[in-house]
């Protein structure tokens, strides 16, 4: 079933829509099928007619074809030798409906792997469809045959058979044409066997098939026109309409150098047929090789260079070679081949020699004589440098400044390398890591240290820059000793400000970093304090020890939560073994700024504190009151709402000092639990409650503005 899922594959590749299919002669009823069937089509007969040109196959359904729904196909499975089984089919038949309407059908031969399109009559609800087959596509033009159709589906790749004619148990049907011979008829599937080229050590082989394509037994007797040419068999019957594969062999020994074409007579009580066998004797292969010397010239430790050897037959036909070379500085594209010729391509591989001059042979062993070629190299640095070690010398954990220090690398070659670098300690700098160097150049390298990617150890630091280009790499070794320095303090305010100085709004948080860093060796003990005791200022921490080199960060931060509008003024002492610093402090603190709600009636966009919010509900007017969503309003102000299940609804919001109660379609409101009448109650539209905005407002102490032109509402909360 496996394979009904890839000619169905097939058969929409070859979709083509025909016009309607035209034909003469009359239908031949072969076969009913009771109505059965698990799909909505279902097979009710299938009738056979032809002509001179094509075999038609007409199906009638109890329903329609609609095969399209249901992924459907049908299939018929054709036996050319007549068999009883499916299994054995030789031919495949598809009709499959890729569109609503839209058919497409092939035509497969298992044997040659070939699909032939064929025309279709076929309509998505009409019961009758109609295949038209060349005969052409089938060996023997539909003169008899077996067949069983199915009816089926694609499920999960699967082929699954739901409507079987004849149906299961039943084999498949026979059918005989009325072009059926009534006497033997021999078919034979080629007429020229072409067996190529090989020495006469050789035997050559194929095969053909025969095809009795008619009534009764098919006599066969073969004849060949060499008795160094074999068929078997040579003399057999072939039963009606069944196959026989013939192998033909040609054994080669003794015969001299030529191009032969002998014949294959075959003859039948059926008919006679003849096959040219078309092969060549060739001669024993002699070697030939290109050059006979190789000069690699001066090769670079590392470089590559490739030279080509031709090694081949003189004669035609090929030639068995093996390669062995008593040099361990070149490798093979091949070290052994059987051809007519190939290229051999000889690489250097000079990695692990050193500079001088080399030479050794390439050996060819043959099966049409031996040979030898010559090899020469000259090895070379492909370059070097004017130095093996660079020192600086000691440097104090105080002072790490360097200065850099410069090497030469000069090219040797005459042409471009590429230069590599790999450094294996962090502290070594170097600007390019990769760079190219010209012909014959001489290449000046800057390399310096960052002292900043040593440890805090005083002692002599190594290090090695390797230079590589073709395989070659080269050391520099790099070496500098840190000796220590008495500590230092260096303090940096955040943004190297000279003074700690801003502004903080009442209720936010003032902070500033100061980087405090030992700026020289040993260990920087210190404290931070506040130079005026009892202040709201506070450090993050006040006692420091810091290596050589590190940084600690402080924090002073002041919270302002607790304070009127006033001036912060104090001074931060760092006071330590490596000096003393003391920054000024000045922090304005500065009210609140107010709360201001711009809403407009009828739009979602509102403003509150100079942002945009989106509305679940614009604002409306009501009774001559502006009604807002309770959920924005209490928000805007930051006051706490609570609902409480009483009457319709009670709602509570809480500011500051202020406690408003509200009732759901009550007008009576209390501030602080006093009474209060509304112009209109708060009510519940959509499922969110809306309050009077300016009773809410006023009532938190907020100031309310109408702008009538815009129709907005401006409130304003001064915090």
């Amino acid at each position: 079933m496996k394979r009904i899922i890839t000619i169905i594959s097939i058969s929409l590749i070859l979709v083509t829509i025909f016009a309607p299919i035209s034909f003469a002669g009359s239908w031949k009823l072969i076969l009913t099928d009771p109505k059965d069937s698990k799909m909505e089509a279902d097979i009710e007969s299938i009738s056979f007619k032809e002509d001179e040109q094509f075999f038609y196959i007409k199906f009638e359904s109890y329903t329609n074809w609609n095969l399209y729904d249901q992924n459907g196909a049908l299939v018929i499975y054709f036996d050319m030798k007549s068999g009883n089984q499916y299994g054995d089919a030789t031919n495949i038949l598809i009709v499959t409906e890729y569109k609503p309407g839209e058919y497409a059908c092939g035509f497969y031969d298992i044997k040659t792997d070939k699909t032939t399109q064929c025309e279709t009559d076929f309509k998505h609800s009409v019961s009758t469809g109609v295949v038209k087959i060349p005969l052409d596509a089938m060996r023997n033009r539909f003169v008899k045959f077996s067949f069983l159709c199915v009816l089926g589906s694609t499920v999960k790749n699967k082929f699954v058979g739901f409507d079987y004619c004849p149906d299961i148990g039943k084999g498949m049907e026979k059918f005989r044409s009325r072009n059926c011979p009534a006497k033997p008829s021999l078919e034979v599937n080629k007429t020229t066997i072409e067996l190529g080229n090989s020495r006469n050590n050789k035997v050559l082989s194929d095969k053909f098939e025969l095809f009795n394509n008619g009534e009764g037994s098919l006599d066969v007797d073969i004849k060949t026109s060499a008795n160094f040419i074999k068929v078997e068999p040579s003399k057999f019957s072939v039963k009606e309409f069944d196959f026989e594969n013939v192998n033909v062999e040609v054994n080669l020994q003794g015969l001299p150098p030529n191009e032969y074409q002998e014949k294959i007579t075959i003859n039948s009580n059926g008919g006679n047929s003849t096959i040219v066998v078309v092969f060549e004797v060739l001669k024993e292969p002699e070697l030939y090789f290109d050059p006979i010397e190789i000069d690699f010239g001066t090769v670079a430790i590392g470089e590559k260079k490739v030279q080509v050897v031709k090694i081949g037959n003189k004669n035609k036909g090929p030639i068995k070679v093996r390669l062995v070379t008593d040099v361990n500085w070149i490798t093979f594209s091949k070290i052994d081949f059987e051809n007519d010729s190939e290229e051999i391509k000889l690489t250097t591989n000079t990695k692990k020699l050193s500079p001088g001059e080399y030479s050794g042979k390439l050996k060819i062993f043959s099966n049409g004589g031996n040979g030898e070629i010559s090899l020469k190299i000259k090895v070379i640095y492909p370059f070097s440098l004017n130095k093996e070690l660079i020192d600086f010398g000691k440097i104090f954990s105080n002072n790490l400044a360097t200065e850099p220090q410069t090497i030469v690398l000069k090219n040797n070659l005459d042409y471009s390398i590429i230069v590599e670098t790999d450094i294996d300690v962090t502290w070594i700098k170097i600007k390019e890591t990769k760079f190219e160097v010209l012909s014959k150049e001489e290449k000046k390298i800057e390399i310096s240290v960052d002292l900043s990617q040593i440890g805090n150890n005083y002692k002599v630091y190594t290090g090695k820059i390797t230079f590589s280009a073709l395989d070659l790499k080269i050391d520099l070794k790099i070496q500098i000793e840190i000796v220590e320095a008495p500590p230092k303090l260096l303090a940096t305010i955040e943004g190297n400000a000279k003074a700690i100085e801003g502004e903080v709004v009442i209720g936010e948080k003032f902070e500033k970093k100061i980087i405090i860093k030992n700026t020289g060796g040993g260990i920087l003990k210190g404290k931070a304090y506040i130079l005026e005791k009892n202040s709201p200022i506070k450090l993050s921490e006040i006692n420091f020890i810091i290596k050589s080199g590190v940084e600690n960060e402080l924090l002073l931060s002041l919270d302002s939560s607790n304070l009127k509008p006033c001036m912060v003024n104090n001074t931060l002492i760092l006071d330590s073994n490596g000096g003393k610093v003391e920054i000024p402090i000045s922090i304005k603190v500065n009210p609140k700024p107010p709360i201001i709600i711009t809403l407009k009636i009828g739009s979602t966009e509102a403003y509150a504190g100079g942002k945009i919010v989106i509305l679940d509900a614009p604002p409306y007017i009501k009774k001559g009151t502006t009604f807002v969503p309770l959920r924005f309003i209490s928000e805007a102000f930051g006051a706490k709402v609570e609902w409480q299940n009483i009457g319709k609804g009670r709602v509570l919001i809480k500011f500051k000092d202020k406690e408003i109660i509200l009732d759901i379609g009550s007008t009576n409101a209390f501030i602080n639990k006093k009474l209060y009448t509304l112009l209109a109650p708060p009510e519940i539209v959509n499922g969110r409650t809306f309050v009077p905005v300016r009773f809410i407002s006023e009532g938190l102490g907020a100031k309310v503005k109408w702008i009538a032109q815009t129709q907005e509402v401006v409130i304003t909360l001064d915090q």
